[in-house]
């Protein structure tokens, strides 16, 4: 089977918003189509993607606004180039006669002068915005300007037309009057023009609150949500973190806040399934509760699964059984029940294993330490208890004999050492179970009156000590510990 995704928390994160596809422009996108956009998709921002899906500008209709606003006379081509079909169809105007070049490059003038004045500073290469005026328009067409654009309608007489298409100058005719074809001609700007290229981006894996302050804070009150590649997939809105995100959770296997897995308090606790102790766990609501004093929570489980499941999945039952087999070590730990052992062989037919064979090969391979990095084994196996006023880890390494542990004394020390340096305990307690002689070796970082006054024991030199008969650590070990810490109150 495949094994399950290892999820460090389950704080709300970006990537569980339900995000729409993004409607996206190039930076080549006229400031007119980016309107356009955004009315007809009734969106108040259009990302400004490169090739390859990555932004690289935004606008939104402040920056629309701002665009049009500022700019009371009409831009020059030069620094944005356009196309003569892209004004034509900015205008909704009618191409009369084809400019000799389609490609838009010069000044821009409005004929509000008289027609020699006007005339004698336009170039070549720029366009004029005229009205009923033939005397000009002729004037223009001897000029031989690129583009001639006629505005409220206005059409040029057949002599104009002639000379036009001889001299090569584009005549375009449009409803707008010659303030709104400047304006509209603004409106021809590429996005690159205009797009602001601060913006705020967050990562799927991103916590939510963490963006959710960025979005709150910012003028703009949005972010662009990028995958690990740095490729958009969505738009986060103020209206996107409205709605709920939290993870629905269920603890398995524990039910004490320190052993559960970060951003608890953001999640949906909706069950808990457990063979442990009562922890002090608090919820808003009610939630569905299972505890039964028994060796593994997978006996629980596996109970569920040959009541209820019609069709019994041989893998899930072997994986069952290895629980099983595992958390009772095959059946030698005194918080073995009849249920566990009742369940382990039901699953085992199941499953098609023998289990005795399988019970020996998975003690053997699990208890072996060969080629583990200390810390790897030491933190492998952790619980962190909350009795009274302190905070206690209690960490436990099943063995076959305690040579391998031996041979890197040292190296497990410093690793106990840092597990405990790393954590917010007042005591830790390192429990090496030796399976075969029924016994606990414990290491101890911190406070050791407090293992010496509950198994009345004194530690050696290296604060370690054999506890005959403790081998488990919720029923045999855990127990005294919490008694002696409960009198320090």
């Amino acid at each position: 089977m495949e094994p399950p995704v290892f999820m460090k928390t389950v704080d709300p994160i970006v990537g569980d918003l339900v995000l729409r596809t993004p409607i996206v422009a190039s930076e080549e996108t006229s400031t007119y189509e980016i309107a356009k956009i955004m009315e007809e998709h009734n969106i108040k921002v259009v990302p400004i993607v490169d090739d390859n899906s990555r932004p690289s500008g935004i606008i939104s209709e402040r920056h629309l606004a701002r665009a049009y606003v500022k700019r009371l006379s009409v831009d020059s081509l030069k620094l944005h180039p356009i196309n003569v079909n892209t004004i034509a169809q900015l205008l909704k105007g009618n191409v009369l006669v084809s400019p000799s070049t389609n490609i838009l490059k010069g000044e821009v003038h409005i004929a509000i002068d008289s027609t020699s004045t006007f005339v004698e500073k336009l170039k070549s290469t720029d366009l004029a915005i005229v009205g009923n005026n033939p005397e000009m328009q002729l004037k223009l067409v001897e000029k031989k300007v690129t583009l001639m654009i006629l505005t409220n309608s206005h059409v040029p007489s057949k002599e104009i037309l002639i000379q036009a298409k001889r001299n090569h100058v584009g005549i375009i005719s449009t409803a707008y009057g010659p303030y709104g074809v400047g304006k509209l001609i603004n409106l021809s700007m590429p996005a690159k023009m205009i797009m602001s290229k601060n913006f705020i981006t967050a990562k799927l894996s991103e916590k939510l609150n963490e963006i959710k302050t960025k979005i709150y804070e910012s003028k703009e009150r949005f972010a662009l949500a990028l995958d690990e590649t740095g490729k958009l997939v969505g738009v986060i809105t103020r209206t996107n973190l409205l709605y709920d995100t939290r993870k629905k959770v269920i603890l398995l296997d524990h039910n004490e806040r320190p052993q559960a897995v970060d951003g608890l308090e953001q999640a949906e606790l909706l069950e808990v399934i457990d063979h442990h102790r009562l922890g002090g766990l608090t919820t808003l609501k009610p939630v569905r509760f299972h505890n039964e004093p028994v060796g593994s929570t997978s006996t629980i489980v596996g109970e569920w699964f040959l009541k209820n499941c019609k069709k019994k999945n041989p893998q899930i039952a072997g994986v069952l059984l290895g629980g099983i087999v595992s958390d009772t070590l095959a059946f030698r730990l005194s918080t073995t029940t009849k249920k566990d052992r009742e369940a382990a062989r039901q699953l085992s037919k199941i499953a098609d294993i023998n289990l005795e064979e399988f019970s020996k090969d998975l003690l053997r391979k699990g208890l072996d330490l060969s080629g583990k990095a200390p810390y790897e084994v030491v933190s492998k196996d952790v619980k962190e208890y909350v009795i009274g006023d302190y905070n206690v880890l209690i960490a436990q390494v099943m063995v076959m004999d305690m040579e391998q542990v031996r041979s890197r004394q040292e190296e497990f020390r410093k690793a106990l050492k840092h597990l405990y340096n790393n954590s917010k305990a007042d005591v830790a307690f390192l429990l090496f179970t030796n399976v075969p002689k029924n016994q606990s070796e414990v290491w101890v970082e911190g406070n050791r009156e407090i293992i010496e006054e509950a198994f009345k024991v004194h530690l050696d030199e290296n604060n370690s000590v054999v506890l005959n008969g403790v081998m488990s650590r919720k029923k045999d070990f855990l127990p005294k510990i919490g008694e002696v810490l409960r009198k320090k109150r």
